[in-house]
């Protein structure tokens, strides 16, 4: 997708709503955001430093007994105190129609690199939630700290997007949210966090202070982060707050609890300023016209960018990629939004039914990026429903795909001390793979020499366990109890495939 330069255009917070393959999500363009949204949606499966419980009542006091005109001094002079590094002090202006009438105020929290400045946090607040939009104004904040760079000129601004928490304050109500420059002027925005209150309802509302804590907490921990590994991509010599420091490598660790490598993805997810510019060359290189952008690249791919690392685009807008491993084999990588099920994958791929896993990573922020051979057409290898309707091939094709279904349903899989069989989910002529049988392959087949593998297992999961997401297409012949949030069953991977139209 094109969009046009000469106008303001905000992805998901305002004007333009795209595909994942174009503006990927804040969570997968860098980690600490992903921090953020665990320590506040996962809340309840944590325990945060006590710190961060006694720092919760202290940001209503800021927020709601000071007079509006001195709510934000307040809370910007709490933070600082609490939180462990200082916003700039708030600046007013006009808002963005120009009325002199209406100020917003803001501020920032900036790294300084061996060239330029990049703000990690941004700071807008409006005295009540009615008064206006933080969310707008968070975005122009964005635009204007980098409007007199050429972002393709800028490596950090072109390799990593140049991300950056915005802490949206209406009135005494918190929202945090994720953004970072897609190009020129183009801001992609997510909230990380719900709105909460700050003023506190005592004892009516003890799950409110709860939250309020883990998300504090979080944010401390992702501001550490991002400053961390932002000045380390533009080559900065000094490093966040050493208290800052302190507090976050305390929340990390109480993390900890919830399973997710936090260290590792945020460490990963860091480069030298030699590491940024091939990173920008790369996607400058990649860019389908002079005019136009290439997307940028989930973190977990961006040391991966000489391995012949190719986006598919044209996928119903997934995040989807091949590359070349060391070993010179090819492989497929995409992202799912909820965790992969490689238990099932590994009893499948033990079978011989489904592309062999080399990478099943779960991250920060409930996403999981999935390495796996790739079914190349270069190796013969089509999908089902490419076969010619009603041909030879198609009919034995259909046949061999049943035969390695009802093998794969005859599979028990591991399971909290004991076995279940596992369900695909989504049986549909896409996700069947075929090809005639190769070599040594040709006596391990499902008939007559052809082989089968099955794709896309992203739904997958033990019968009667595993539940269908909220989102189905409505066009498909389901199974009649096939429906959102509904449990697998395996005859309704069966019921699919027989209603794909394909056995004549």
């Amino acid at each position: 997708m094109r969009l046009a330069t000469e106008k303001w255009a905000f992805i998901a917070g305002r004007e333009v709503e795209v595909g994942f393959d174009i503006a990927p999500p804040v969570m997968l363009l860098s980690p600490e955001f992903g921090v953020l949204h665990d320590a506040a949606y996962l809340a309840p499966q944590w325990t945060p430093p006590s710190h961060w419980y006694q720092a919760s009542p202290q940001s209503g006091l800021a927020c709601g007994l000071a007079e509006e005109d001195g709510r934000l001094n307040a809370f910007l002079d709490w933070h600082e105190e609490w939180v462990g590094f200082e916003i700039t002090r708030a600046r007013r202006g006009s808002t963005s129609n120009g009325s002199a009438h209406e100020p917003r105020t803001g501020g920032e929290y900036a790294v300084r690199g061996s060239s330029s400045r990049y703000p990690v946090v941004l700071l807008e607040a409006e005295n009540e939630l009615p008064g206006g939009d933080p969310d707008y104004q968070l975005q122009r904040q964005m635009q204007e700290a980098y409007s007199s760079r050429l972002w393709h000129k800028d490596p950090v601004i072109c390799a990593l997007g140049a991300p950056a928490l915005g802490v949206d304050l209406a009135g005494p109500n918190l929202l945090i949210r994720g953004l970072y420059t897609l190009h020129s002027n183009t801001i992609v925005s997510e909230a990380l966090t719900p709105r909460i209150p700050l003023l506190q309802q005592g004892k009516r509302q003890p799950r409110q202070l709860y939250l309020l804590a883990a998300t504090l907490a979080g944010y401390a921990a992702a501001a550490w982060a991002l400053a961390q590994r932002v000045g380390i991509a533009a080559g900065s010599a000094e490093g966040p707050p050493r208290l800052l420091e302190q507090r976050a490598q305390e929340v990390l660790g109480a993390m900890s609890e919830l399973g997710v490598e936090y260290g590792p993805a945020l460490a990963g997810a860091r480069l030298d300023p030699r590491q940024v510019q091939a990173v920008a060359d790369w996607r400058v290189a990649a860019a389908p016209g002079p005019t136009e952008a290439a997307p940028l690249l989930p973190y977990t791919l961006l040391h991966v960018t000489g391995a012949g690392l190719r986006q598919l685009l044209g996928h119903g807008g997934r995040l989807l990629y091949t590359a070349t491993r060391a070993d010179g084999r090819a492989q497929f990588i995409k992202f799912t939004t909820t965790p992969y099920p490689n238990h099932v994958h590994d009893a499948w791929q033990a079978a011989g039914l489904v592309p062999a896993l080399h990478r099943c990573d779960a991250l920060p922020g409930g996403y999981c990026c999935v390495a796996m051979d790739l079914l190349a057409e270069a190796d013969g290898w089509r999908m089902l429903h490419e076969l010619e309707d009603g041909g030879p091939d198609q009919q034995q094709c259909f046949e061999a795909a049943e035969k390695a279904l009802a093998r794969a349903h005859g599979i028990l899989v591991p399971h909290g001390g004991g076995r279940a069989p596992a369900v695909h989910g989504d049986m549909r002529g896409p996700n069947i793979m075929v090809r005639r049988a190769r070599g040594v392959d040709a006596g391990n087949c499902d008939g007559d020499g052809w082989e089968v593998r099955f794709a896309d297992l992203d739904w997958a999961g033990l019968e009667g366990v595993a539940r269908y997401p909220a989102r189905m297409s409505t066009t498909l012949p389901w199974h009649p109890d096939a429906k959102p949030g509904c449990l697998l069953q395996r005859e309704h991977d069966t019921h699919l495939l027989q209603a794909a139209g394909m056995r004549r």
